[in-house]
């Protein structure tokens, strides 16, 4: 999946939107499978630390590079650092992280693509209920909309989304929204 903007010369059929499922991202394949599965894995490596200080971001891509990674290279767990990093609040910045900037621009792309859907993951499963079932994703020129599709109530978990899809906003360059659809509840008159 390109961030890129359709250009000028791109027909503007329309794609018909795609409902992705709850299941862990990488169980659902693809080339960037492995690192989804791994950053994803690894998301919430930031708990309290023995000394009683806070981890950070950095700490999780520190432990992940630590790890043994018997099915991923080097390089796929430098990118798995560098997604997990950025899932939280700094936004990838060349200009001021260095491990980021050594990263080919292919790469760099890579994790930003992954770190903002991250982001907008984390938030949805906000308040670590798993009521989310699936989200279906409507891409349109200008804009990205979310339909999430969730066994109830999930004002806190689309307001957190909001806020992190900031980066969702740079990468894929279009305007990002979260409209909830929720089972309806049964009608008093009983049909």
């Amino acid at each position: 999946w390109s961030a890129a903007a359709p250009s000028a010369s791109t027909p503007k059929a329309r794609a018909p939107p795609r409902r992705f499922p709850a299941a862990p991202a990488h169980a659902r394949g693809g080339p960037c499978a492995s690192l989804r599965g791994g950053a994803a894995l690894r998301r919430g490596s930031g708990g309290p630390r023995a000394d009683g200080g806070r981890r950070n971001d950095k700490d999780s891509a520190r432990h992940i590079r630590r790890e043994r990674w018997r099915e991923l290279s080097p390089i796929q767990v430098d990118l798995v650092a560098q997604v997990a990093r950025y899932h939280r609040k700094a936004l990838p910045s060349a200009d001021e992280h260095d491990d980021f900037a050594r990263l080919p621009a292919q790469d760099r792309a890579r994790v930003q693509n992954l770190a903002a859907l991250l982001r907008v993951a984390d938030a949805l499963d906000r308040s670590h209920r798993q009521v989310v079932a699936s989200i279906l994703c409507r891409i349109e020129p200008a804009r990205l909309t979310f339909e999430v599709f969730a066994s109830t109530a999930i004002e806190r978990e689309l307001a957190t989304a909001q806020k992190k899809a900031d980066l969702a906003r740079l990468v894929f360059a279009r305007e990002i929204s979260f409209a909830p659809v929720t089972p309806a509840a049964p009608s008093a008159t009983g049909g």
